[in-house]
């Protein structure tokens, strides 16, 4: 099963290539992973940084779109829709791959899974098992719910999200690898103008009384994954019996 990496990037080409070039080096098989970014249109140095990365790797490995500035959980899925693959990484731009063959042991898991629903993630240096910050999910969740990430988050909480709704269903599973968020909470990097717009744009939107007012929708994520688990369960209990 091929992995895209999904992933919205502002003003920060160098943490592209930090991003892409950590994939890649460990990586077990290159040709079945791929990076799809989504850029702002007047975000010239990421474009640019965007053909770089294609050269080097080949664009069947690094993709883009560039489009307006829209709700930062939305431009996940702008990624999805363009992404090949059956697996999906919501990434960040401060996200290092830091284990050797992650892939194999992401598709490891998932081939252990027969209906594929799940929230598969590993420790990404702060929340360990307890959280997933940044992990993978299958086309059979996404289609099921009808998109990759609630589009209404400005900042923060879909991860939130998928977590509340991984672990309603019991299928949010840790995987021991590491993809290492270099967040200013940890020290690892600078508040830069990505992340004060960031903590600006929450400030505004008030994005967390929107997870709470979109509960009900939760919850229908939640049956509706539910009802696709029953039902491949009952079709597999047919065609055991046919």
């Amino acid at each position: 099963m091929k992995i895209s990496i999904c992933c919205p990037s502002y003003k920060r080409p160098t943490s592209m290539q930090r991003l892409v070039e950590s994939a890649f080096s460990t990586c077990d098989d290159k040709t079945q992973v791929e990076l799809v970014f989504y850029l702002d249109f007047d975000d010239l140095a990421s474009k640019e940084m965007a053909v770089e990365l294609m050269r080097v790797h080949g664009a069947t490995n690094v993709k883009a779109i560039t489009g307006p500035k829209i709700k930062l959980s939305h431009m996940w899925n702008h990624c999805a829709n363009l992404a090949t693959a059956e697996i999906l990484m919501v990434c960040g731009d401060d996200i290092v791959f830091n284990t050797q063959n992650w892939d194999k042991l992401v598709w490891d898991a998932f081939e252990a899974v027969e209906d594929k629903i799940m929230f598969l993630h590993g420790d990404d240096g702060l929340h360990a098992n307890r959280f997933g910050t940044h992990g993978f999910l299958h086309r059979n969740w996404v289609n099921t719910v009808g998109y990759l990430l609630p589009p209404y988050f400005s900042a923060d909480w879909c991860d939130t999200w998928i977590n509340d709704v991984a672990n309603m269903l019991n299928r949010r599973v840790y995987i021991p690898i590491v993809t290492e968020h270099l967040h200013f909470v940890l020290n690892k990097a600078t508040i830069d103008v990505t992340h004060q717009e960031r903590l600006e744009r929450d400030r505004i939107d008030n994005n967390k009384q929107i997870y709470t007012d979109k509960k009900l929708e939760r919850d229908l994520d939640f049956l509706k994954l539910k009802t696709f688990m029953l039902q491949h369960a009952m079709e597999r209990v047919l065609s055991i019996k046919v």
